[in-house]
């Protein structure tokens, strides 16, 4: 067995943006070559690898390199690279033909960038390096040589490539900047030890890695045929918007100016902004200034734009790879969305989705579309989980967790009697409903229930059940009532928050005892304080940085960076950490209390039944193509006359560490995605 050590990084040409597309695709498309590779074993200095016909005299392939990467065919030897699924697909569609390589086994792919995102740090190469404070930083030069090397150029209005022989001396910094990647990758490296891929992470990883190399399925012809319908619409929205404001949607300083000389009172553009400005639509000078605003808010429609991801992203075999991200949800480790993102695909808006994507499937006309159902956009986008299927006529398998989160909060908190209504099979959504509605008769609620009609009991119990259990306050419970079109008053909205903490009351007391001893650990560095049965906290100092450290009852440790005791918080003093913003995407200071690090355990705890459970139904052969929070999406394929229901009891069947959590998952085999 060997200890040996590879880090390697690519360094490549392509036609297409790989920002747009996703590595899969830009590996797999003919345009995209590999122009170097750095490799280092060890702690050895990196070497160089060129295609011949980019050799000169003074840059020249170091023999060495080669040997480096013909030392994989030792499958106990390891591959490190940042952001390794990259380096991943390059070798899956390029190593054979220009290296006459065979690529590294799967199992033998590690990623620096997936263990600072368990570190909950920036995981980009530059900025991990820079907040590590590391001796080996990024090369600074790298964009503009990209840019001139990677991409195409415009050059006497046409768009052409920059060879090696063009700007010989340029592509020696380009060589010496890639040595550089690999110089600050190891550091990374070493530097992040105690964020090392191995057990169940290193299992949950290369997982990732298969279910992203299967690629999610998508039917490539009807997506054509709606992305068709989308600029007919876009061309028809841009022409009215024009004639009325004399500019284009996309001029937006111009826009957000003309629109603000005519009472539009944000800075910003967005679709929130927006919102609120036409549902409060007394400032507009004019009909036409509301109109204008209308059809800006309607090309802004980002749901939409879901279809043109998906083509962009698809490879020749009709499959998006590439779409999870390993530990890409900072504060839980869940695997997050990209490229396609379906776990923030649009909720319907009405029923027939199924005849709607019919239509667009035979080449309807907008006309037609919009006679039988409405809005384009609000069609296509309803209709979006159609677009996932196989092409070759196989169904998918789609299996759900039931109320998992629901369920996993009480068992945290030791609320045994809410377990026991799970275990029972009682229904959690009308018992809470009861509390909520002194008045309604189970026995109804349950018949009305069996015969599929909709009650604002058993709603409102629902959202309560499902949403009440990280300390929700009562703004955000209505809004949540609202996005799925039940309008309550206040005094309900209260009232549902008021019954599920009176009624799930250790829940309640472990927001309390999360953020107690959170705090505690903090004021007490290395001590161990416990939050009701199941959850614990320390904090620590790992690789040189100070963290809070929630473990979960796998084993598997949340850690929040830089956590410290704050007096800004809006009740009093409160935890802080390093966080990314959702909407700049920059690192600050963040705060957090009691309701939210129990969400954290709890979807945290989410993601790991998942893993293990998607690992078993890998294992037993099965085909999954893609996770969507607590949903598994598989192939029909059966391996050995396997059905839905053996994935299923594979996807339920709990470690040792989760005796006494009532989980089940629920299937179907189905002809396309459904939520």
């Amino acid at each position: 067995m060997s200890d040996d050590i590879i880090h390697l990084d690519f360094e490549s040409f392509s036609k297409i943006d790989i920002k747009k597309c996703g590595g899969f695709r830009y590996a797999a498309d003919d345009s995209t070559e590999i122009l170097m590779a750095a490799v280092a074993l060890n702690d050895e200095d990196p070497v160089l690898w060129l295609p011949e016909w980019y050799e000169t005299e003074s840059l020249q392939s170091d023999p060495r390199a080669l040997e480096i990467m013909k030392m994989w065919a030792d499958h106990s030897v390891h591959v490190y690279a940042h952001n390794s699924s990259f380096e991943f697909a390059i070798c899956k569609y390029h190593m054979k033909s220009q290296m006459g390589l065979t690529p590294p086994d799967s199992a033998q792919w590690r990623c620096t960038a997936a263990m600072a995102r368990r570190a909950a740090i920036p995981s980009s190469l530059e900025d991990c390096a820079k907040i590590l404070k590391l001796a080996e930083q990024k090369d600074n030069k790298g964009t503009r040589l990209i840019t001139k090397f990677c991409k195409l150029g415009k050059k006497k209005g046409k768009m052409v490539r920059t060879m090696p022989w063009d700007a010989p001396e340029a592509f020696e910094e380009f060589a010496e900047y890639c040595l550089q990647d690999v110089r600050t990758e190891r550091d990374i490296h070493k530097r992040l030890k105690p964020f090392e891929l191995t057990g169940m992470a290193l299992r949950t990883f290369q997982l990732d890695l298969k279910i992203n190399d299967n690629g999610v399925p998508v039917d490539r012809p009807t997506l054509i045929k709606a992305d068709k319908l989308i600029d007919e619409t876009v061309l028809e929205l841009t022409e009215k918007f024009t004639a009325i404001t004399g500019l284009t949607p996309t001029q937006n300083k111009a826009m957000g100016a003309w629109f603000r000389a005519r009472g539009y009172e944000h800075q910003s553009m967005d679709a929130e902004h927006i919102g609120k400005a036409l549902a409060d639509a007394g400032w507009a000078d004019c009909s036409e200034t509301l109109d204008a605003l209308k059809i800006r808010k309607r090309l802004g429609f980002a749901a939409v734009k879901k279809v043109k991801a998906m083509l962009r992203s698809a490879d020749k075999d009709n499959r998006v790879r590439g779409s999870l991200v390993y530990y890409g949800a900072e504060r839980t480790g869940r695997s997050a969305g990209r490229l396609i993102q379906p776990q923030n695909f649009k909720r319907p808006s009405f029923k027939d989705t199924a005849g709607a994507y019919e239509m667009i499937k035979w080449g309807c006309s907008r006309d037609d579309l919009s006679l039988m159902y409405g809005d384009t956009f609000e069609v296509i986008a309803s209709c979006i989980r159609h677009f996932v299927q196989f092409d070759g006529g196989q169904q998918i398998l789609d299996a759900d967790y039931a109320s998992i989160e629901a369920r996993i909060v009480c068992w945290l908190a030791g609320q045994q009697d809410a377990l026991d209504e799970f275990v029972n099979g009682d229904d959690a959504y009308i018992k809470m409903a009861l509390k909520i509605f002194p008045d309604a008769n189970e026995a109804d609620l349950i018949r009305r229930k069996n015969n599929d009609e909709s009650t604002i009991e058993r709603f409102v119990g629902k959202q309560s059940v499902l949403g009440c259990g990280f300390g929700m306050g009562v703004e955000k419970f209505l809004g949540t009532c609202e996005s799925y079109g039940q309008t309550l008053d206040r005094e309900l909205g209260q009232r549902a928050i008021d019954a599920y903490r009176s009624k799930y009351d250790k829940v309640k007391n472990l927001w309390y005892l999360c953020n107690n001893a959170a705090m505690n650990a903090i004021r007490h560095p290395g001590r161990r304080f416990k939050a009701g049965p199941k959850l614990s906290f320390c904090y620590v100092t790992l690789s040189q940085i100070p963290f809070l450290t929630m473990r979960l009852p796998s084993g598997r440790n949340l850690v929040y960076a830089f956590a410290a005791i704050t007096d800004t918080g809006k009740f009093g003093p409160e935890v802080s950490f390093l966080a990314k913003n959702g909407t700049s995407g920059r690192w600050v200071r963040s705060g957090t209390y009691g309701g939210s690090l129990v969400e954290n355990a709890t979807q945290a705890t989410a993601g790991d039944i998942m893993a293990n459970g998607a690992i078993k139904a890998n294992d037993a052969g099965f085909e999954i193509v893609t996770l969507v929070h607590d949903q598994a999406l598989g192939c029909q394929d059966l391996p050995n006359g396997k059905n839905i229901d053996t994935f299923c009891d594979l996807l339920a069947d709990l470690p040792a560490w989760a005796d006494g959590l009532p989980v089940i998952a629920e299937g179907k085999v189905t002809p396309y995605y459904v939520k």
